[in-house]
């Protein structure tokens, strides 16, 4: 519970989990305040990581296609983020969780998108990159940048 994990399953698979690295503090923090946190893998993991590594705060924010092919190019989510033809559900669905909440991870101005920067140190900016360092420690990021594991 400490830990954010999940407490079902074998012992062989508890113990597994327990073993692995603590996932980072702010993701702890953000479950603990019942905050909406994007699961590594999933698309919404892939969309704030893809902005975190391709958008700059204070320039102009990018449109939903931009994000939907950037977010495919990391391999964080499991599932593809243009769908699978066979129904609605694409990777764009569960966006209203990233820009709901408070604080939202995402600010959508004019249907254009990016992450929030305040408050610091709980902000969207932050959650991507506690996301980033999770996808790489799963092998999952196909982005070829270093990132320091700061646990």
């Amino acid at each position: 519970r400490e830990r954010d994990e999940k407490m079902a399953g074998s012992k062989n698979d508890l113990v597994a989990r327990l073993l692995q690295k603590r996932k980072p503090e702010i993701l702890i923090t953000r479950s603990r305040r019942c905050q909406y946190v994007p699961r590594v893998p999933s698309s919404n993991a892939a969309i704030v990581v893809a902005l975190l590594l391709h958008h700059e705060p204070g320039t102009p924010p990018l449109n939903k296609d931009k994000i939907m092919m950037l977010a495919e190019e990391t391999g964080i989510s499991k599932d593809p983020m243009f769908g699978n033809g066979k129904s609605w559900y694409d990777g764009w669905s569960g966006l209203k969780d990233l820009s709901g909440g408070d604080p939202p991870l995402i600010s959508v101005v004019k249907r254009k998108y990016a992450l929030t920067t305040q408050p610091v140190g709980a902000a969207g900016i932050d959650v991507a990159k506690a996301l980033h360092t999770l996808a790489h420690r799963q092998n999952l990021c196909r982005c070829g940048n270093y990132v320091a594991d700061p646990s």
